[in-house]
This record gives structure tokens, sequence and C-alpha cells, in this order.
């Protein structure tokens, strides 16, 4: 595998249309597609965003602005505030602020949209080697 296949792992679930990042945050645009495959399993009739791709959307968003793989190695105050329905709000904004130490990358991320947070998540992330 790749590293761009290591960035995203949900081909065709999302696409990030906007990316901006310096040596301490992150800033992107995400849009969901709200006809993939998950949203018939979760759930047929009424899709939601399942809170596990939150958590690989950041990891990926991460990583590609960092040009680096990283594995989540300590995810604290994960918090799924809100349920995301892909075809009311398929637009969302990712945010994340980044303390780097040595090869560890400590972030406070969140994923919002419409004048709503729907997640936050506080972690810790290791580079892959």
């Amino acid at each position: 595998m790749n590293k761009k296949q290591r960035y995203n792992i949900l081909e065709g679930f999302y696409n990030i249309t906007g990316l901006r990042s310096d040596d301490d945050t992150i800033d992107a645009v995400i849009v969901l597609n709200p006809g993939h495959a998950i949203f018939q399993g979760h759930f047929p009739g009424r899709p939601v965003v399942p809170g596990v791709c939150l958590i690989q959307i950041t990891r990926e968003i991460v990583g590609r602005a960092l040009h680096e793989d990283f594995d989540i190695t300590e995810a604290s105050n994960v918090k799924f505030l809100q349920v995301i329905d892909p075809g009311k709000t398929p637009k969302l904004d990712f945010h994340a602020d980044l303390t780097t130490e040595e090869e560890i990358i400590r972030i406070k991320a969140s994923i919002s949209g419409r004048k709503t947070v729907y997640f936050k998540i506080n972690g810790i992330f290791n580079k892959k080697f």
C-alpha cells in the first residue's frame, strides 16, 4: 500500500475540497458522499456517518496535511456530539490544533458544519516507520 492509499482508506466516502496547514493548525473542508455504500448499512433509510469514520477522517487529514502516515496511539475526550446525516449536511469543516514533540503529534480536533460541532477528539499520533 502506498502513502496516498494510507491517507485515504475511506476511498469515495468523502473528498477534501480545501486544506490549509501550518506548524500548529490544520483546517480542511470535507464533502461527504451520501451515495457511498457505507450508508446503505449505517443505516438503511436514515444514513448516519459512523463514529469510527470520523476518527479515520481525522487520521487521514492529519497524515495528508503533514505528509506522514500516523497511528493513533491515544485518544481521549472523544465526543460524538450530534449525528451527521450526509444528505442534510454533506459539507463539513475540520479543524485541528497541533503540538509536535519529536515523533509524536498531540492533536485537538473537531468536525463541524452549519454552526454545529459534531465531533471532538484529543489524541496522540505516532509517526509510522
